[in-house]
């Protein structure tokens, strides 16, 4: 009796029961889950490290191209450089500006204006090339080169730029100030100040043309967005003198005011964010399409349930499913959730009113649901996430400097040290670290001759006299 009573408990023991198996089974999917975030996680970390240091590599290569670019500069407008060290300078600098438009092509550029700004710093000097290839021995030459050079430094400075910037966002204030019935004296200020900044912005395009040269001028994209915008507006003028009556190309100056994106390279946390927002663009892009697909399907559903029914005693109102486009925009307009809940009781009276139209309503609550509190949402995820890559950028960025001033106090302090140290005859804090160091290492080897070696183990290692789990015997049979 008892040998069956132990084999059946010990066959109950081995054969666990079904409930253990779906606890098991959901502790292993809860596992699954959570690995599954961890390991998210840790993706999303890496690139945001990717990111940053692909940012650091960046700013390091700017930096060392700008100083680069500085020196060349003052070497070219030495008189004591020669001609052979100029068409030299020059070389290499056409050499570079290739090799940037080869990249440029193949689509490893960071953007179309920080290129173009470095190929005004690389090859700004192609119209000077030309003229040096002459034999300037006059001064004339010598003096229009150092009066370019003059002129280009003035063109890259930040007064310039931001003086252009106060001009564009005058003329936008002048142009939004003209309204209907406005007095004489105010027309007849706008009619003159139009001619103004048109003088004074077709001005800053001529003196840019001839500091950078025709063609690294029209490299850049907004500098030719200018100047066609700079030439319709001269058009316009022209027309209007004519003709009564304006095209509104004037109107497009205002746009000039995307350039104040550039102060990014000072505001290193407005930096942060757009290369965050940058970043994120496929992720943005994709939900874009997703949510296209999701109006483009309820738009056609709406159009199978409510085609040409949503008809009232006073006429058809405007929210309506009888075609396409405008099945289109009453989707848009219930997941922007303006007067959704009108549109479903206008969709619930034309199904029969209350008594029979009632299930209709679950079409407007499903599309509100999962488009308004789900789908628009996830553009808010996407931003908070930005936000906190932006952050994590700007206080890493803070650290670095911290560290870097650190270090060259310490640098400093050290320097400060050793000069004393030299006047006064004693030895450096180098020398002492060095004689530590030594003192340690000698320590270290003393140490080691004075431990006996380890003998050798002969033999197997004893068991130790314990059984396991209560049943089996220490020692084999």
């Amino acid at each position: 009796m008892v040998s069956t009573q132990c084999y059946s408990s010990i066959s109950l023991w081995n054969t666990p029961p079904k409930p253990s198996l779906t606890l098991c089974q959901n502790v292993s999917l809860f596992l699954y889950r959570e690995f599954a975030r961890e390991r998210e996680k840790v993706e999303n970390r890496q690139e945001f490290l990717k990111l940053r240091r692909q940012q650091q590599l960046e700013k390091e290569l700017n930096g060392f191209v700008e100083w680069i670019c500085k020196a060349e500069e003052i070497i070219l407008a030495e008189d004591r450089t020669t001609e052979e060290e100029r068409m030299y300078i020059m070389e290499a600098r056409k050499k570079a500006a290739a090799k940037r438009k080869k990249l440029k092509n193949l689509g490893k550029s960071k953007s179309s204006e920080t290129d173009d700004e470095e190929a005004t710093t690389e090859s700004g000097d192609e119209g000077i090339l030309k003229k040096e290839k002459k034999p300037a021995k006059s001064g004339f030459w010598r003096a229009e080169k150092r009066f370019r050079y003059c002129i280009r430094h003035t063109v890259k400075t930040q007064w310039f730029y931001w003086f252009v910037i106060v001009l564009v966002f005058l003329n936008t204030i002048c142009v939004a100030v003209e309204h209907y019935g406005q007095p004489n004296w105010l027309a007849l200020f706008l009619y003159y100040a139009e001619f103004v900044f048109l003088g004074l912005f077709m001005c800053e395009m001529l003196i840019k043309i001839y500091a950078l040269g025709p063609r690294i001028y029209f490299e850049s994209a907004f500098n030719r967005f200018d100047c066609i915008v700079i030439a319709g507006s001269i058009f316009e003028v022209v027309w209007s003198a004519y003709k009564e009556g304006s095209f509104g190309i004037s109107v497009l100056r205002a746009l000039r005011l995307l350039r104040i994106f550039k102060v990014t390279k000072y505001w290193s946390s407005l930096r942060n964010l757009v290369i965050s927002l940058l970043s994120s663009m496929r992720s943005i892009i994709s939900l874009l399409f997703l949510l296209f697909l999701f109006i483009l399907i309820f738009a056609l559903l709406g159009m199978q349930l409510f085609g040409g029914q949503f008809i009232l005693p006073e006429g058809t109102p405007p929210t309506n499913f009888n075609t396409f486009t405008i099945a289109l925009l009453t989707v848009f307009q219930i997941l922007t959730g303006e007067d959704w809940n009108e549109v479903m009781y206008l969709g619930i009276n034309s199904q029969g009113g209350h008594e029979s139209g009632m299930i209709y309503s679950l079409y407007f609550i499903i599309l509100t649901l999962f488009g308004n509190y789900t789908l628009l949402n996830v553009f808010l995820a996407i931003a908070v996430d930005n936000l906190a890559n932006a952050q994590e950028l700007t206080a890493a960025e803070e650290q670095q400097q911290e560290r870097d001033k650190e270090k060259q106090q310490m640098e400093l302090e050290k320097e400060m040290e050793a000069l004393q140290k030299a006047k006064d005859g004693t030895p450096t804090t180098e020398d002492a670290e060095a004689e530590k160091e030594k003192e340690k290492e000698s320590k270290k080897e003393e140490k080691k001759e004075e431990e006996p070696e380890e003998e050798a183990p002969e033999g197997p290692k004893p068991m130790l006299p314990y059984s396991c789990m209560f049943i089996f015997s220490s020692t084999n049979p």
